[in-house]
């Protein structure tokens, strides 16, 4: 019997009615299916997040307006930084239910694919993957999914890919037991769903694109500082390197091989 993979809204509706966490992975440097404009940025990657976030949390496509409270609790429940997300997902007796849906941006910038993976990434993916009781659905953005880690990437049940703006389809990453080397799964794509037709997406609506817009500039500011300050030791160390004279590297080198075998 060939295996049919739930659909999108079948997944949702299992996260959100019962036990369940559905953690997707929004991309757009990547060719599914279709044929693919395969652009890591300005595909609208974050304007799907947020419009799946909009109707996850109950929005009604009649009732977008800047008025809608639930757009209140689509912008609440963005994170730029891990810390953030974490901190919102530690247990609170005073919410009354889970939050819907998270959206966690930018996965590239504050978790990104390393040969060596930092611990505490390891520590944040295990963590998130046992917040069932507070988070239903989480959504990661990301150009490609080998460009976060992966302990996250380990996370990503259905990846939607924006092919071209306006229209994304979704595959389901399936593991299939690898006989021969029980410890290492083979991992596949199953089409899920999506045409040129009816899997499309509207742009923001103009206040919440205002609003994300002064959102990434104000939460990117951390990130852009420590940044400059490390490009500045870098260029500092780049220049006193090519300051040395080749002559005075050769002595240098050689004294220092002297003393070493002494």
């Amino acid at each position: 019997m060939q295996y049919q993979p739930p659909t999108l809204e079948e997944a949702l509706a299992r996260a959100l009615n019962n036990d369940f966490l559905i953690v997707l992975l929004i991309s757009s440097q990547t060719k599914g299916k279709f044929k693919s404009l395969n652009l890591p940025f300005g595909l609208g990657k974050t304007s799907l997040s947020f419009w799946l976030s909009y109707y996850i949390h109950g929005g009604k496509s009649e009732d977008s307006q800047s008025d809608n409270p639930v757009w209140q609790e689509v912008r609440n429940d963005a994170f730029y930084y891990p810390s953030k997300l974490v901190r919102r997902l530690v247990p609170n007796v005073e919410r009354k239910t889970p939050m819907a849906c998270a959206v966690y941006d930018a996965v590239q910038m504050t978790a990104p694919a390393d040969q060596n993976v930092p611990t505490v990434l390891r520590k944040l993916a295990s963590y998130l993957s046992e917040n069932r009781p507070e988070c239903k659905v989480i959504i990661f953005n990301a150009p490609n999914i080998n460009s976060i880690s992966a302990p996250l990437r380990r996370l990503v049940a259905y990846e939607l890919i924006v092919w071209e703006r306006g229209h994304y389809e979704v595959q389901q990453i399936v593991y299939h037991k690898n006989f021969k080397n029980p410890l290492m799964d083979k991992i596949k794509l199953e089409y899920v769903e999506g045409t040129p037709s009816t899997s499309v997406f509207d742009s923001l609506p103009p206040f919440m694109q205002k609003w994300y817009d002064e959102w990434r500039a104000k939460e990117k500011e951390p990130y852009q500082r420590q940044l400059l300050k490390d490009l500045d030791r870098y260029e500092k160390i780049a220049r006193e390197q090519e300051a040395i004279e080749p002559n005075e590297a050769s002595d240098a080198g050689r004294a220092m091989a002297r003393k070493r075998w002494r």
